[in-house]
């Protein structure tokens, strides 16, 4: 669950997780914009190699 941080305005993801943006540019050229998301780090890592095809994402 993010954490809001004091005096700053910004949240902190929890221990083993990321805040996340996402943005998406369709094939009309629209682009969406989706609020932040916070997800477990071995998710995000499976979504991009899912995306760009690869076996495996660096820093994994």
């Amino acid at each position: 669950m993010m954490r809001d941080v004091p005096g700053t305005g910004a949240s902190l993801p929890a221990r083993g997780s990321a805040i996340v943006r996402v943005t998406v540019v369709d094939e009309n050229g629209f682009t969406h914009h989706y609020a932040p998301i916070e997800t477990r780090r071995d998710t995000i890592s499976a979504a991009l190699a899912l995306l760009f095809g690869l076996s495996r994402v660096a820093g994994e």
